[in-house]
């Protein structure tokens, strides 16, 4: 477990720390500079896919079958708007997919997971603001460099990168290959 600046818990938990007893202030802040630098990068890719969001579903048309990797943008608001992910047309299924979640609103991930391969999704949260996961399983890695996550209940299946982290209940390692071998 990597925690920087001041830990808050039980003892057992902070003996179980990587780098022990001390400070990482450096470490973690070349670490959030590099992850500042992928959020960054990511946000800056024109989208490639449209989205719309009716009947409590998020559905997506893919400009190009044929692409790698699609990017599409969506705000807090949005992300609070639908429950489900509708159809998707248009769209390669072995492709990664980058979700830039835009605005100043909280973000609020519920209900189905993304259809895709978890390895392959990101949601790249860019600014301040809260990341709430509750009630689901998120397939894929959380980017939300600035911002703090809360997820008292759900499942992440997937990476987390967070500026601050309010409760975790349970992040999971994808346990197979970007292609669908396990490992």
């Amino acid at each position: 477990m990597y925690v920087g600046g001041t830990f808050s818990g039980p003892s057992d938990l902070a003996d179980r720390r990587t780098g022990g007893p001390g400070s990482l202030t450096s470490t973690f802040n070349a670490a959030r500079s590099c992850y500042q630098s992928f959020s960054s990068n990511l946000g800056s890719h024109s989208d490639n896919v449209v989205s719309d969001y009716y009947w409590s579903g998020a559905w997506f048309t893919c400009n190009s079958a044929s692409d790698s990797v699609y990017y599409v943008s969506m705000t807090g608001a949005q992300s609070t708007s639908f429950s489900y992910f509708g159809q998707m047309e248009n769209c390669n299924p072995d492709a990664q997919w980058v979700i830039n979640v835009r605005g100043n609103d909280d973000v609020s991930i519920t209900g189905a997971s993304f259809p895709a391969n978890c390895e392959g999704v990101t949601y790249n949260v860019i600014g301040s603001r809260t990341v709430h996961v509750h009630d689901t399983s998120v397939c894929g890695h959380i980017l939300a460099t600035e911002s703090t996550l809360d997820q008292p209940t759900g499942v992440i299946v997937g990476k987390v990168v967070a500026g601050t982290v309010t409760a975790s209940r349970q992040i999971n390692k994808q346990n197979q290959c970007p292609d669908g071998t396990p490992l």
